[in-house]
């Protein structure tokens, strides 16, 4: 008898497991339909609301040439400009979501990437008074990537740490050879900002979450993630609230 309720047990449980996982696999096919229809709308809405904000930039950059900038409607131009910019990046983020490109793999320089994309956002890193460090390996391989692809990785991953440092901090970029096999480039870019709250790490490159609390649409990671994974590799993260963040590529 107590072999049998031991065996009636381990069926109970063994049950138990079965019926979760049956009903974690069903919302994720649920999900998985949800975002397919998504993005057919989102791709459908991104093209439409290109053309009246093409208008509305180009007529505010045309007011925005003739206006001096002591003026009383300047600042209001300089507004609508950042506004719709913004707009321009949600439209061409929800676009790349829906409708996401194959990667042109060629050898690339990964020195050269970074480089690149800190050039860019060398304005911002200034403005904020974040201090950087780059530690990249010399002579490191070319690897097979789409460089545009990794470029896009890089800026975003930038600006989130920018994001995270609003009264300034310290910025690392690392890019070392991956001693484990397989053999690669490993990649991490690491701030001292914010952190992220122990309750997001888990959904953070999930699509439409987003842990700026009210700043932005949940994209950007979530391209992120699927860019690395589809040059074979992988991006994870480690943060701390209050201590900063690490996100990881290799």
């Amino acid at each position: 008898l107590t072999e049998r309720k031991r065996v009636e047990e381990v069926l109970r449980d063994s049950e138990a497991k079965l019926r979760k996982q049956a009903q974690e696999l069903e919302q994720q096919l649920i999900a998985s339909g949800r975002l397919v229809s998504l993005g057919v709308v989102t791709a459908s809405m991104a093209h439409e609301f290109n053309n009246p904000l093409g208008i509305v930039m180009g007529f505010t950059q045309e007011l925005l040439s003739e206006a001096s900038p002591e003026s009383r409607n300047f600042q209001a131009l300089k507004i609508i400009d950042e506004e719709t910019r913004r707009c321009q990046r949600i439209i061409q983020e929800l676009l790349q979501f829906a409708r996401p490109r194959s990667a042109d793999l060629s050898p690339t320089d990964i020195k050269q990437a970074i480089d690149k994309t800190m050039n860019m956002v060398t304005n911002r890193l200034y403005k904020q008074r974040i201090e950087t460090s780059l530690v990249i390996d010399k002579d490191l391989p070319l690897i097979s990537a789409d460089p545009q692809q990794l470029e896009q990785v890089f800026v975003n991953l930038l600006l989130n740490a920018i994001d995270a440092m609003p009264n300034g901090g310290n910025l690392t970029v690392k890019a070392a050879l991956k001693t484990a096999s397989p053999p690669g480039v490993a990649i991490a870019v690491t701030d001292t900002g914010n952190g992220i709250d122990e309750a997001d790490l888990g959904r953070i490159f999930q699509p439409f979450f987003s842990a700026k609390k009210g700043k932005g649409i949940g994209l950007g990671l979530s391209i992120c993630d699927r860019i690395i994974q589809n040059h074979g590799g992988k991006i994870s993260v480690e943060s701390k609230p209050g201590k900063g963040t690490s996100f990881k590529i290799q």
